[in-house]
């Protein structure tokens, strides 16, 4: 049997967890580059991730606006659509 202390566990598993709102403003409370967009396509239906760190529009915005600002100010297709 192993015998770890809580501190050694979380050092040897990296934990991800995923975190939905409603709410655009939690994204200013995250880091930029730890932030995916989920979309659907619409044709295929197939789900795809994006980082929204690679869209230029966040990133050419981002010195004025905060993350959650961006989303309000943007649609979604825009900033998916100028993703690298």
């Amino acid at each position: 049997m192993i015998n770890l202390r809580r501190y050694e566990l979380f050092s040897i598993i990296a934990l991800k967890f995923i975190l939905t709102t409603h709410n655009p403003l939690i994204l200013d409370w995250m880091l930029v580059e730890s932030i995916y967009l989920l979309h659907r396509n619409e044709e295929s239906g197939q789900v795809g991730a994006k980082r929204f760190s690679d869209s230029s529009t966040v990133i050419n915005n981002l010195d004025d606006m905060n993350p959650g600002e961006i989303w309000i100010n943007f649609d979604k297709d825009t900033i998916i659509s100028t993703s690298n």
